[in-house]
């Protein structure tokens, strides 16, 4: 079967229209990042979370995050990879986060307590390859 030139340019117009009718442009969020912090995301009320829910060690990567966003407070668990060994990460934790209002103490691989609201805070930190270590982060 064969189409004319005029018939087969109509049906991409169409087709063209139709298409870019279906778009709709990216909206930003009703309130900017807060601090434009990377592990910062928009809620659909467009409210901005920190999903990290706590800071990093200095040069860790995140390597993976489960989130339960009903709440800004609910449950959230992040894993991480850093450049320290786990003893220097604990005391890290522990130190930093302390100074923020947590409640931290360290049990065996594991630091554990709660943060300045009373939720639940509990960061396991183990050895891993190279001298790293590698941990979960769990709020709430």
């Amino acid at each position: 079967m064969t189409r004319s030139i005029p018939r087969t340019t109509a049906l991409l117009l169409g087709m063209s229209i139709a298409l870019a009718a279906c778009t709709e442009p990216a909206r930003p969020p009703a309130q900017p990042m807060a601090g434009a912090n990377m592990t910062d995301m928009p809620m659909p009320d467009g409210i901005a979370v920190d999903m990290a829910a706590v800071p990093m060690y200095p040069g860790s990567t995140m390597i993976d995050m489960k989130i339960m966003p009903h709440e800004e407070d609910d449950m959230t668990g992040m894993a991480f990879d850093s450049p320290a060994d786990p003893a220097t990460v604990r005391r890290w934790y522990i130190d930093t986060l302390g100074a923020k209002g947590f409640m931290l103490k360290e049990q065996g691989t594991t630091v554990v307590g709660t943060d300045p609201a009373g939720n639940p805070v509990h960061i396991d930190v183990k050895p891993a390859a190279a001298g790293h270590s590698t941990g979960v982060i769990s709020k709430g």
